[in-house]
């Protein structure tokens, strides 16, 4: 594992039971090209996909604004 505090597995079940609607993932291994992010990501949605109240997951960037409401 390494970086990061949780499983992917663990993070997308959680979402899921939670009915969370989207999912940052962040605290990414700075040592992670695009595309292992992007490989990542899609883990995470293929994990969901299919499911009641899909959770919409996406990566967070370095300077990446995101609006909460």
């Amino acid at each position: 594992m390494g970086w990061g505090h949780s499983t992917l597995e663990y993070v997308t079940d959680l979402a899921q039971h939670a009915d969370v609607r989207r999912l940052m993932l962040f605290h990414h291994d700075p040592n992670r090209s695009d595309g292992e992010l992007d490989r990542l990501v899609e883990r995470a949605r293929a994990r969901v996909a299919g499911k009641p109240g899909a959770t919409n997951i996406d990566a967070a960037a370095e300077g990446q604004h995101i609006e909460t409401w």
